[in-house]
C-alpha cells in the first residue's frame, strides 16, 4: 500500500517544475506501483482542501447566507424563472441581509425596505454604481446603456442630459402632452374597452416619444403588439426603420441584469475562449446591431426634421442642438436620447394594467370632478384616495420585482456589525 505524505507533495512538484524546463520527451507510468499517480493524487488532494478551507473563510466573512459549493457558489440552488422568489425564501431563513455567490462573484441580497433605505438611499454614495454586466452592459450595449454604467465620467454626462431633459420645471411642460394623449385613450377605451391594454400600450408610447423625439404614435397596431408578443426578449422578428419601433427595452434590460442567468456572468475567464465558442454572445450580437442601426435612424429623422423646422421641442432636438458641446460620440448621444423610450412604455402600460379601479376610487372621482369633465393635473390635491391607489398599485405589482438593475458598491461598508 502506498501513503500520501508530505514529502511526496513535495517531491511531485518538483516533478511538474522540472518537466517544465526540460525539453526531453517523457512517459507517465499509471502501472500499479508507479509513483507518478499517487504524487499527482497529492498534488489534487492539496489543491482542493486549500480551495475548500479558503472557500469556507470567504463565506464566513461575508453576511449569512447558504453556504454553496467552491467554484460553483450558489448558482446550482438559483431557479432560472422568478429567482426573487427565492431570494424571498433566504431572506427568511437568514434575515435582511444575505449573501450568495455566483461562482467566484459575490452577491448581496436586500430582503426588506429597512435594509435598502438604510443602504442604497442614505448611504447612496457608496452604494449608486454598478456591478460588471458583460451581457446586457458589455456585449449588448458595448458599454453605452447608461443605466448600466459604473458611476464615472461618461455616465455623469448620461445623467447630465437626460437631468436636463427631465427635471421637475421641465416634466411641467409635459403636462399637455400627458393631457391629450389621455384624452385620447380615454376615447379608444370608450370605443372598444375590450382592448383596453392596447390603448393603455399607445397612450404610453405615444406620451415617451412625443417628449423624447416630438413624434407622436397613432395605432398600437403599427408595431407594439408584434414587439409584446416576443417573450425571448432577444428573438424578434425584424421590423424596418420606416416608423418608431422598440421593444420594452428596459424589461428586457432588467431580465438580462438577473443575477445567476448567464454563466459568462459568474465566470468571466468564458470570454477567453474562441469568439465562435462564445456560445452565449449570438443573440445579444445580433440585438446589439439591430439596436446601433435603430438608435441612429431615429437620431438622424430627428436632425433632418429639425433642419426643416417640422419638429416640435423635444429631448432629441435639445441634446442635437448642444451636440459639439457634450463630449459625446454621435452613437453614444443616440443612445442617451432612447433611454426614457426602452424604459417608459413597457413599465408605465404595466402598471396602468395593474391599476384596478374600486368603487371609493370611482366615488371620489364623481365627487371632485363631476361628470362634465376629465380629471386634469390640477385636481391631485383633491384625490388623496385615488393617489394612495396609485402608489399602492407600485408597491402591490412593482415592475421591476428584484428593485431594477443591481447595485454595486464603491467602497467596503459595514452594516448591523457585517
Amino acid at each position: 500500500m502506498t501513503y500520501i505524505t508530505s514529502s511526496m507533495i513535495s517531491s511531485a512538484l518538483c516533478s511538474v517544475m522540472a518537466m517544465a524546463g526540460t525539453s526531453q520527451r517523457f512517459t507517465l507510468d499509471f502501472s500499479y506501483g508507479s509513483t507518478w499517480f499517487p504524487h499527482a493524487i497529492a498534488v489534487f488532494l492539496t489543491f482542493l482542501l486549500h480551495s475548500v478551507m479558503k472557500w469556507l473563510y470567504l463565506r464566513k466573512s461575508m453576511p449569512p447566507g447558504p453556504l454553496g459549493i467552491p467554484w460553483i457558489g450558489n448558482r446550482h440552488e438559483l431557479p432560472p424563472v422568478k429567482p426573487w422568489l427565492k431570494f424571498a425564501e433566504w431572506s427568511r431563513q437568514y434575515g435582511p441581509v444575505v449573501s450568495i455567490f455566483l461562482g467566484s462573484t459575490s452577491v448581496i441580497v436586500l430582503g426588506t425596505a429597512q435594509a435598502a433605505w438604510d443602504l442604497l438611499e442614505k448611504r447612496s454614495e457608496f452604494y449608486s454604481s454598478r456591478p460588471r454586466s458583460i451581457i446586457c452592459g458589455e456585449i449588448l450595449s458595448d458599454g453605452k446603456r447608461g443605466l448600466l454604467r459604473p458611476n464615472d465620467g461618461k455616465w455623469r454626462k448620461w445623467r447630465k442630459i437626460l437631468h436636463e431633459g427631465f427635471h421637475y420645471r421641465r416634466a411641467q411642460t409635459y403636462q399637455e402632452i400627458q393631457s391629450l394623449e389621455s384624452k385620447v385613450m380615454m376615447r379608444d377605451i370608450l370605443q372598444s374597452p375590450e382592448n383596453y391594454e392596447k390603448h393603455f400600450q399607445r397612450f404610453a408610447a405615444s406620451v415617451i416619444t412625443s417628449v423624447t423625439y416630438g413624434q407622436r404614435v397613432d395605432s398600437v397596431d403599427e408595431w407594439i403588439v408584434k414587439e409584446n408578443m416576443n417573450e425571448s426578449g432577444l428573438s424578434f422578428p425584424v421590423v424596418p426603420p420606416t416608423r418608431i419601433t422598440r421593444s420594452n427595452d428596459a424589461l428586457i434590460v432588467m431580465s438580462l441584469s438577473i443575477p445567476g442567468k448567464y454563466l459568462v456572468e459568474s465566470w468571466p475567464w468564458l470570454l477567453k475562449l474562441p469568439h465562435r465558442l462564445q456560445w452565449f454572445r449570438g443573440p445579444a450580437d445580433e440585438r446589439r446591431r439591430r439596436d446601433v442601426h435603430f438608435h441612429l435612424y431615429l437620431y438622424d429623422d430627428v436632425k433632418a426634421r429639425m433642419k426643416t423646422g417640422s419638429i416640435q421641442d423635444c429631448l432629441a432636438s435639445q441634446t442635437i442642438s448642444n451636440e459639439t458641446q457634450s463630449g459625446m460620440t454621435k452613437l453614444e448621444l443616440a443612445y442617451v436620447i432612447s433611454s426614457p423610450f426602452g424604459a417608459g412604455i413597457e413599465t408605465t402600460t404595466g402598471t396602468l394594467v395593474t391599476f384596478i379601479l374600486m368603487k371609493k376610487a370611482q366615488a371620489e372621482l364623481d365627487s371632485v370632478i363631476g361628470f362634465d369633465r376629465m380629471p386634469d393635473f390640477g385636481d391631485k390635491e383633491r384625490l388623496p384616495y385615488v393617489n394612495a391607489v396609485i402608489k399602492e398599485t407600485l408597491r402591490w405589482r412593482p415592475i421591476a420585482a428584484l428593485g431594477g438593475v443591481p447595485h454595486a458598491v464603491t467602497a467596503d461598508d459595514e452594516y448591523n456589525g457585517m
